[in-house]
């Protein structure tokens, strides 16, 4: 596997979370409406990034500390659960990060030459058959992140945590198509729980509701790569 030279350099300072390559597939969203999307072969980061590698961006980003991001990128409750500019929650260094708008997301994907995943390669490096039980348990009642990284499961690509730790942003979070809740049936002839279609139908209506500047309590952000 092979990386750019900016992403070598930019990790080499932030000390940025190992990427994992996922095999491309088809992603068929669960609204019968979308088209199905062939999805190339990617790399992810291996987990979501933490207050840690956070701290290492703002310090050489000064413009996305708390005192200094603008409204425009994050609303009032930006980084709410940090001390300071540059003390994240004591014994949560390597905790995600939430509380970090899309705009400020992005920013950090793209200072490493990398990008937040879309809807589509997100989903896909998502999808596992060995957890399902573990993954409805969450998504019934998804709690506060009260964890670090790396201590829910891992899928078969080896990527941590993209059920039962935090929300995630994905990089097209907004351009999915409406669908009225009524139109999701998240139940079989037999009566049992599709939890491929529940949970991405918890997560579209979770994306649905945000805006670019959004910042909330148990929503995180990890970065892709096209390869």
């Amino acid at each position: 596997m092979s990386y750019p030279m900016v992403f070598l350099m930019a990790a080499t300072v932030l000390g940025a979370t190992e990427l994992l390559p996922v095999n491309g597939g088809v992603y068929i969203p669960f609204v019968q409406e979308m088209p199905s999307q062939t999805v190339e072969s990617f790399l992810l980061q291996k987990h979501a990034v933490t207050n840690e590698d956070f701290l290492k961006f703002v310090k050489r980003s000064p413009r996305y500390m708390r005192s200094k991001v603008p409204a425009l990128m994050a609303d009032q409750n930006y980084l709410r659960d940090w001390v300071d500019d540059l003390t994240p929650p004591s014994g949560k260094e390597h905790h995600p990060v939430t509380n970090v708008s899309w705009y400020v997301a992005n920013a950090y994907c793209r200072h490493l030459g990398l990008e937040l995943p879309t809807t589509a390669q997100w989903e896909l490096a998502a999808a596992s058959k060995n957890y399902e039980k573990e993954i409805l348990a969450w998504y019934s009642a998804p709690g506060v992140n009260e964890a670090p990284v790396q201590s829910t499961f891992a899928t078969e690509s080896g990527i941590w945590d993209l059920h039962g730790l935090i929300w995630e942003w994905v990089q097209d979070f907004d351009s999915e198509a409406p669908v009225q809740a009524e139109a999701f049936c998240g139940a079989s002839a037999g009566g049992a729980v599709d939890v491929s279609n529940y949970t991405s139908f918890i997560r579209y209506g979770l994306r649905s509701s945000l805006k670019a500047n959004y910042t909330v309590r148990n929503l995180g952000f990890r970065c892709a790569q096209n390869q």
